[in-house]
């Protein structure tokens, strides 16, 4: 679920061996994933704690910020990528991916399916193996 990725090998999100922004199609976009850790209000133990369902999600409708959508400033205001998790017994659900605009509150829903499940003991373990 997670893998080095790039020149400056951050982290970055996949499934199945695919990065995610791959599999969403967000190419013509200059993305960083906010597992970098690198920004001031979402620190990388923020975005854990998200996608864990240890907290409550930050980004707009309920969703958790997966990717700055401006690689140069991360700036939450000039969007980012996101999406709504829910854990229901031992089944994650990636779901309802978005392009949000969190100062405007605006959403626009990317068009992306099917919804990843993931088994709870396999993410959590991928997850909690990724923030050491």
């Amino acid at each position: 679920m997670l893998r080095r990725a790039g020149v400056s090998q951050e982290l970055d999100l996949c499934v199945d061996g695919v990065a995610l922004k791959d599999r969403l199609k967000l190419d013509g976009r200059e993305t960083r994933s906010f597992l970098a850790g690198t920004h001031p209000d979402l620190g990388r133990g923020q975005l854990y704690a998200e996608l864990l369902a240890d907290a409550p999600p930050s980004a707009p409708g309920g969703r958790v910020h997966l990717y700055t959508t401006c690689a140069v400033c991360e700036d939450l205001a000039c969007g980012t990528v996101a999406v709504r998790v829910t854990r229901k017994g031992d089944t994650v659900k990636w779901s309802d991916f978005a392009s949000t605009w969190p100062l405007d509150e605006e959403i626009q829903p990317i068009r992306f399916n099917p919804a990843f499940l993931f088994d709870w003991s396999d993410y959590s373990a991928e997850l909690l193996g990724g923030v050491g």
